[in-house]
């Protein structure tokens, strides 16, 4: 399983632009937004889905 997108973690955003972005979402629908970090993982474990995590960080760069 692989999820992609905007989380918070300790339930808070990690920039301002996080929470703008989130609030946008969720003038079209309070079931969209950011997620939980921790929540994820959670959900993940209960469904049998996370022995390993992994987490890639980067930047990608177009010349």
């Amino acid at each position: 399983m692989i999820l992609y997108g905007l989380f918070k973690i300790g339930n808070k955003f990690r920039s301002q632009s996080n929470y703008f972005f989130d609030n946008s979402l969720k003038i079209h629908n309070d079931l969209w937004g950011n997620r939980n970090l921790e929540k994820n993982i959670d959900e993940g474990k209960k469904n049998g889905f996370f022995n390993k995590i992994l987490l890639i960080f980067g930047q990608i760069i177009f010349q």
